[in-house]
């Protein structure tokens, strides 16, 4: 079975596995004999020995030439990891006309592209399409005369022997790494076609243990013998073993996330969760206010004088209809509270925000605590509405627990920070019976007219209620209040409160914070209803939320009783 992979712009798969000699030759057929393809390399800034353009000066294409290589090494390393999932031996001829390396800068990518051959178990066996080539003194006819003295001296045929050396050693090393052979300076490229059918046509499968267990990506070697000397053994000479996340370098760990983010099957190995709501900035801009969780007790962390220490880093990014990156996050965040607090007991919260257009969008994130290297990712769809011919204009609704003063230095504005004072988003909506249960939302574009009553608060039941101000007689008049229901049947009713200020001009909205205590609630699961009526506009809205309020904890050294 034989199939066709070409790389020019990308990797493209000409003809899949097929044994049928009539598409084989047809595919062959519609290749051309031009070399390179675009992966000649250029020059490296000096003119001397340079063919002669006329030029004002000689460009210096080191650069180029290091992403190159690492593009055809990066090509070869997906091509293996599609092999992999194919059982037995495979071999890869590779027709190139070299890969020339730029000191250690391709290194990895050489590196990646064997261990991922060793891995998937295939045999790369090279061909030089350049064939065996003469190298002139004065350079080919096709190309125009050389700088400089080189053409004289023989430093230009030095230099074309060294560069083609180059190019083709890194040819071999592949090779020679993955149990294959390398084919130079031959016009006959049909040996190599004999030399893969005799090293598949028969062979053995030895497997072993190794007795080291520490994965730090070094190169191993092996030596297989046997017992007759009149026998000559060809085998794999070596293979680097995998990297756990404690040997992974700084470049690697950075490359592990972007992996992960681009991958389509997600790590759950740390359970993450997260949550969205919108508040608007303008008519065309609102900000998505994002929440992720991660259970404190997924996260190792490590004690330190009393103090447990733990590091997570998270990256994310916004598609627009799933295609288009229009947001992206990317953070290191540093853990270190009081071990009395118990933080393995309770979750880890992380907020930050997107200021996004309306649309749908599809957001991803992806967390790795530092510790192990353990990862996970939560994915879901988001829809920002266009609230500019909605009948009420309102906001997402926010049900929170907690509410602690801003330590944030970010400049992006943030709806849920108020009188220094910010909403920590409850997204999974369960709440215990001795807290309080916050709600913040808002209303845009409120309408206006006249007002005789007197606006009412929304003050604590325990406050001294001070007398109320008269409401501008052109003012807004929005009111609200919370229900609980249970089986369809109506257990609390919050009192109505009236609003009659535009509390954040700037986006012409009303702000509305409701603080209702959940003493009085018994446990159990609860449909909550926030009742919205703009009472000038006649407009209302009724937007449901399923909550559930458990028992409060005991304090500590309490037993229960009968």
């Amino acid at each position: 079975m034989v199939a066709l992979v070409s790389l020019a712009t990308n990797l493209h798969v000409d003809l899949d596995f097929t044994d049928d000699k009539e598409k084989l030759t047809a595919a062959l057929s519609a290749y051309t004999s031009g070399e390179g393809q675009g992966f000649d390399n250029g020059t490296t800034g000096s003119a001397e020995g340079g063919a002669e353009t006329s030029g004002a000066f000689t460009a210096d294409d080191t650069d180029y030439n290091t992403f190159s290589a690492d593009r055809k090494l990066l090509a070869l390393q997906s091509l293996m990891q599609s092999l992999g999932k194919l059982s037995q031996k495979k071999s890869l001829i590779y027709f190139s006309n070299g890969i020339s390396q730029s000191g250690m800068d391709n290194q990895s990518a050489l590196r990646a592209a064997t261990a991922a051959a060793v891995k998937a178990n295939v045999s790369i066996y090279s061909m030089d399409i350049r064939g065996l080539q003469a190298f002139p003194a004065g350079g080919e006819a096709q190309s125009a005369s050389l700088h400089g003295q080189s053409a004289y001296s023989g430093q230009s045929v030095l230099s074309d022997l060294n560069s083609n050396a180059s190019s083709q050693e890194t040819l071999a090393t592949l090779s020679s790494d993955t149990g294959g052979k390398a084919f130079f300076d031959s016009n006959d490229f049909s040996g190599v076609f004999s030399q893969v059918q005799k090293d598949t046509s028969a062979y053995y499968v030895l497997g072993f243990t190794s007795n080291n267990p520490i994965k730090d990506g070094r190169y191993r070697h092996l030596k297989v013998q046997v017992n007759r000397a009149d026998l000559k053994i060809d085998y794999r000479s070596g293979y680097y073993t995998d990297r756990d996340f404690e040997h992974l370098n700084k470049t690697d760990r950075e490359q592990q996330l972007e992996d992960e983010l681009a991958a389509q099957l997600s790590q759950v190995d740390v359970p993450l969760y997260a949550g969205a709501a919108y508040f608007r900035q303008d008519d065309s801009h609102y900000y998505l206010a994002v929440s992720l969780v991660i259970p404190g007790s997924q996260i190792p962390f490590v004690t330190e004088k009393e103090r447990d220490n733990a590091t997570i880093d998270i990256i994310g990014q916004v598609l627009e209809g799933g295609k288009f990156p229009v947001g992206r996050l990317r953070d290191t965040v540093k853990l270190a509270v009081d071990s009395t607090q118990q933080v393995r007991r309770k979750n880890v919260q992380y907020n930050t925000g997107f200021v996004l257009a309306p649309g749908s969008y599809h957001l991803k994130f992806v967390v790795r605590e530092n510790q192990t290297g353990r990862m996970g990712a939560f994915e879901m769809d988001v829809q920002v509405p266009d609230l500019r011919k909605a009948p009420l204009k309102m906001s997402s609704v926010v049900l929170s627990s907690l509410r602690t003063p801003a330590t944030s230095k970010k400049a992006a504005p943030n709806p849920l920070v108020r009188d220094q004072m910010e909403t920590v988003p409850n997204i999974t909506h369960v709440f215990t019976a001795d807290q309080h249960l916050y709600l913040q939302y808002e209303v845009y574009d409120a309408a206006k007219g006249k007002n005789p009553a007197p606006a009412a608060t929304n003050s604590p039941p325990d406050v001294a209620k001070a007398p109320a101000a008269k409401a501008p007689r052109d003012s807004v008049r929005v009111l609200t209040s919370i229900e609980f229901l249970q089986g369809g049947v109506k257990v609390y009713e919050s009192k109505p409160v009236v609003t009659n200020e535009v509390a954040a001009p700037e986006r012409k909205a009303v702000v509305l914070q409701i603080d209702v205590p959940l003493q009085a609630l018994k446990p159990g699961l609860y449909l909550c209803q926030v009742n919205v009526i703009d009472d000038v506009a006649g407009s209302f809205a009724f937007p449901r939320f399923p909550l559930l309020i458990r028992e409060a904890p005991q304090p500590s050294g309490v037993k229960a009783g009968r």
